[in-house]
């Protein structure tokens, strides 16, 4: 895809799950737009993947009670638009009046209109199913632009179900079409169209709080003058602790400035030359056994596919291994999780009044209905004198404790331990007083 700079790529019988999110399937510097079968049964679904600084979109998807997968994306800018339509036509379905009706709707708002997928039809065919079809296409003004079979399976002739088709074939600058060995053995079909949008400029830029470029001097001397004091008048400890972190907040807000950078690529660090190279016999015996099909090419083929999947497996298997396993730090673990976009859920606030709570646990000893379910040995001396019990701690105390937390996660209350370091000196007192 990177040699012809292709800014879209239209897949029919993804086999996306519906409860999958759209990481596990990300292709490197491009997003996603997908629509999965959610009837429960296997294989079918379709999706678009585009570059992120193309503006779209999506105009109608099938829904679970259509025969036919379908999408309609529009893509634009501040001149013109486009609409791409993918398709997938599941076997012995014949029925593509929702989606043509569809296409003849929206049609007639775009100068171009593109068509492409999977139809299960054999247009080279003189059959009823494929004039059906071409009749489908000519009624809304669509010309079928590939002309050779695009699906060569062993012990078969070679048959034309994939298809692209354009309003307008003049825009049309060159169609080939190539083999995905090992993948599938439906061909690969290219379409250059002559239409050009404007790109977005910061479309995949990411934002984060820059601490690096916090202005020390400026925070500290307004630290040092706030009313931290104020603290003290307030009666309950949760206004105590909603001053805090108000004012914790507005130096947050106002010091630590946000920064942008661009979204790093997920590039597939575990390939590797001797990956490269089995890709490249797996493709060239494919194409020998296309030229001149016969068993022992075609076994061959499959000997280089087989070894090719498995090294590609053992390879992942080996780099993940590099990343993930007993001797890697806690904090270097999360780090490379979250670079895979793994992020933690989102805590929900606390609904539970905390006197509550307190009351409960401190009287769980007292229900019979839990202490009957174990057996109490009478021979063990009960120390009456360890009992729970509040103290209270000194500043010294109080800064060991923020001191040695070891994680760097933000809490629901939003505040950033690296930045409440900053402010250590001005706030030591009323934390102190909270905790």
């Amino acid at each position: 895809m990177e040699k012809f700079s292709t800014q879209r790529i239209c897949v029919t019988e993804s086999w996306f799950k519906v409860g999958m999110k759209d990481l596990l399937y990300t292709l490197c510097d491009y997003s996603l737009i997908r629509n999965d079968r959610s009837t429960g049964n296997r294989g079918g679904g379709i999706a678009i993947y585009f570059k992120p600084y193309l503006q779209c979109k999506v105009i109608h998807v099938s829904g679970c009670t259509d025969l036919v997968d379908s999408i309609f994306v529009e893509f634009y800018d501040n001149v013109q638009k486009c609409l791409v339509v993918c398709i997938y036509n599941p076997h012995n379905s014949n029925d593509f009046t929702i989606v043509f009706n569809k296409t003849s709707e929206l049609s007639m708002h775009y100068v171009h209109v593109l068509i492409c997928g999977d139809f299960t039809i054999d247009i080279l065919s003189d059959s009823n199913r494929s004039r059906n079809l071409l009749c489908k296409f000519n009624s809304v003004g669509i010309t079928i632009a590939n002309k050779y079979a695009t699906r060569f399976a062993p012990q078969c002739r070679p048959i034309m179900l994939d298809l692209f088709g354009a309003s307008d074939t003049r825009n049309i600058m060159h169609i080939d079409q190539f083999p995905l060995a090992g993948i599938s053995d439906h061909e690969l079909i290219l379409l250059s169209y002559d239409v050009e949008f404007s790109k977005t400029k910061n479309a995949v830029k990411l934002m984060y709080r820059d601490f690096k470029k916090i202005n020390m001097n400026g925070l500290q001397y307004e630290s040092l003058a706030m009313d931290w004091n104020y603290c003290y008048l307030l009666p309950h400890i949760d206004d105590k602790l909603s001053y805090f972190l108000m004012l914790v907040n507005y130096l947050y807000e106002k010091y630590v400035p946000i920064s942008t950078t661009n979204a790093i690529d997920n590039k597939k660090l575990w390939f590797n030359n001797r990956i490269l190279q089995l890709i490249k016999k797996r493709n060239n015996a494919y194409k020998y056994w296309k030229r001149n099909p016969s068993t022992e090419r075609w076994r061959e083929y499959k000997k280089l596919r087989n070894k090719l999947t498995t090294d590609l497996r053992q390879a992942k298997i080996n780099y993940l291994k590099t990343k993930f396993n007993d001797n890697v730090p806690s904090k270097i673990l999360w780090k490379n999780l979250k670079s895979l976009g793994v992020r933690p859920k989102a805590d929900k606030a606390c609904v539970i009044d905390a006197n509550l709570m307190n009351s409960y646990f401190i009287g769980i000893n007292r229900r019979h209905d839990l202490v009957s379910k174990f057996v109490v040995n009478q021979s063990l001396e009960y120390n009456h004198s360890n009992k729970l019990a509040f103290v209270s701690g000194t500043e010294d105390e109080i800064a060991k404790c923020v001191y040695n937390i070891k994680s760097n996660a933000v809490g629901v209350d939003g505040l950033s331990l690296r930045f409440l370091y900053s402010v250590e000196q001005s706030s030591q007192s009323i934390l102190t007083l909270i905790g």
